[in-house]
């Protein structure tokens, strides 16, 4: 597997989250409008169980939290974003930027 990332040591829920947000990215590289009500509704989820796996796979540095500020009535929203880690899990990335593919194993 020359030229592929293996992400290891993910749990089953973790890998569940982190492909979901894989899937909702698009547009250029680290572009992400994804939302935990996003990952809740495409994974199947409870939002207690998304927010916790979030906050796991923020702390192993495979994704990002940022908080947007617009206007009423949504003042602020957090979108959630793969990391240089991770990016390689978009396909349409692949090749960019030096960004190799990613698998998780």
């Amino acid at each position: 597997m020359e030229n592929t990332i293996v992400i290891k040591g993910l749990t089953d829920l973790e890998k569940i989250v982190l492909t979901t947000i894989a899937e909702g990215m698009y547009a250029e590289v680290g572009f992400s409008d994804v939302t935990i009500e996003d990952v809740v509704i495409e994974s199947k989820l409870d939002s207690k169980i998304v927010r916790g796996v979030i906050s796991s796979l923020i702390k192993k540095g495979l994704i990002v939290a940022d908080d947007v500020y617009g206007f009423s009535p949504e003042p602020k929203r957090t979108f959630y974003c793969l990391t240089e880690k991770s990016y390689g899990l978009v396909e349409e990335y692949v090749g960019e930027e030096g960004i190799l593919k990613a698998i998780i194993a």
